[in-house]
């Protein structure tokens, strides 16, 4: 029996891990800066125009609750749209839809008006937006993401703090209109931004890989096929354009809601660990976002001037700017989980988070605040990384999916949070109710991993 050997070239296609990709990291960056960070002072802009008009935490609550449930429910819409469009299309959608939103919040006279506004409007196109460049980023970088996405996210908590001095400058001298006219101009960076969304197929490296022995044996091939070596541009990070190609066609027998779920990949919903996760993230984000932006609003109820609150704002982004450089420095060092990271804060924020609303004084404010803003690294900057690390070949869709579960919790965490300020009457009551979110995560995850370990062990 005769042997021929064959020899032939294959090549793998990477991601460029640099290159055009910091381009893509800048931009996120500006994205979120002058959409994302200009709501971290929420209560200094808005404030005075929901107390003239209502009760400014209720009004605050609401607000952001809408916001963040159109944000993150949008997800699905994404993630439909991303299979059919480019990141770049999602991203442009999303960025004038948002404009849209912050240009007709100018003109608002009534919490209504404001809540479609800038609760929906506002909120749609920030969900097309975050998981269009969110993608745009995962595409270009596959072993340097952790340390990109976090010296990405350091630069945006730079500019978070001196945000609340631009904001108050600005409201003393424009005034509340004239502020939100400025930051509904700013937000049109966006759409430069969405622009430099490239294809990462104009930019991807071509690597030649070992070569492919192939044995000739009566007329017939017996591959030794190279071990999934190369990666298909939709099967890496994000499984966009060919996403489940092996369910195009359902059986005429499925119906249509089956349909809808594997065309969706709805399915992941029937992985507990992917729920958990999911929960998790999305109660730590929404517990982070509804936080920030009440915070002026505690601190001026508890004595505090609208400019010390200012201060206080600046020292908090200050603090969670060390952390992410911290972040940046560990995750170049060492191998952690970004789970463990995303664990770990949460189980410090349940701390000092009590702590902060324990005593009204200047320095314990000032220390507590600080602790709370360096931890709140450990849970922004891991938090689309621990679905990245998780569900690296199916990202789009999980991370869609993530918003999707995000925004029923914004959706019950607002109008709770308003119930219990108007039984309560404090806002001291309402960040514990926060905390609680961050004590939920705590002990779901670390009952999961326990039963994972000990399951190991048996």
């Amino acid at each position: 029996m005769g042997t021929t050997e064959k020899k032939t070239e294959k090549y793998e296609v990477l991601p460029p891990e640099g290159g055009w990709g910091y381009v893509i990291a800048v931009a996120l960056t500006i994205m979120i800066n002058v959409t994302i960070i200009p709501m971290s002072s929420f209560g200094l802009i808005f404030g005075g125009f929901l107390a003239s008009i209502g009760d400014e935490t209720t009004g605050t609550t609401l607000a952001n609750g809408i916001f963040n449930t159109c944000f993150n429910i949008t997800g699905l819409a994404a993630n439909s749209l991303l299979r059919k469009y480019s990141y770049r299309i999602v991203g442009l959608m999303g960025a004038f839809i948002y404009f849209i939103g912050s240009f007709t919040t100018i003109f608002v006279t009534t919490l209504p008006q404001m809540v479609i506004s800038f609760g929906v409007i506002q909120g749609l196109g920030m969900g097309l937006m975050f998981p269009a460049f969110f993608t745009a980023l995962n595409y270009y970088f596959d072993k340097k993401l952790s340390l990109v996405n976090g010296v990405a996210q350091a630069f945006m908590v730079a500019a978070g703090m001196i945000c609340p001095f631009l904001v108050r400058y600005s409201m003393v001298n424009f005034g509340f209109r004239g502020t939100v006219a400025l930051l509904s101009a700013l937000s049109l960076n966006s759409v430069l931004a969405a622009v430099s969304l490239q294809p990462v197929e104009w930019h991807m490296k071509k690597q030649q890989i070992p070569i492919e022995k192939e044995e000739l044996v009566m007329g017939k091939f017996v591959v030794q096929r190279v071990r999934n070596s190369i990666i298909s541009l939709g099967d890496r990070a994000l499984s966009v354009t060919t996403l489940n190609e092996k369910d195009k066609s359902f059986k005429e027998s499925t119906t249509w809601w089956k349909s809808v779920a594997k065309s969706m990949d709805l399915h992941m919903f029937k992985d507990p660990v992917y729920v958990n996760i999911s929960t998790g993230l999305a109660l730590g984000f929404t517990a982070d976002v509804a936080f920030i932006s009440i915070i002026p609003l505690v601190l001026i109820n508890a004595g505090f001037s609208a400019n010390t609150a200012a201060f206080f704002m600046s020292v908090f982004f200050a603090a969670d700017l060390v952390g992410r450089i911290l972040l940046s420095v560990l995750s170049g060092l060492c191998t952690i989980k970004n789970r463990y990271y995303f664990l770990g804060g949460s189980v410090f924020l349940v701390i000092c988070r009590t702590a902060f609303v324990l005593r009204n004084d200047f320095y314990w404010k000032l220390v507590t605040i600080s602790c709370v803003g360096f931890l709140r690294s450990f849970i922004q900057t891991p938090l689309p990384l621990v679905v990245s690390e998780k569900y690296s070949d199916n990202f789009a869709t999980a991370f869609s999916l993530y918003m999707v579960v995000c925004g029923v919790v914004s959706l019950v965490f607002g109008p709770l949070m308003s119930a219990v300020k108007a039984w309560t009457h404090s806002d001291v009551m309402v960040v514990h109710l926060l905390t609680l979110a961050y004590l939920t995560v705590v002990l779901s995850w670390s009952a999961e991993l326990i039963a994972k370990r000990f399951r190991r062990s048996k």
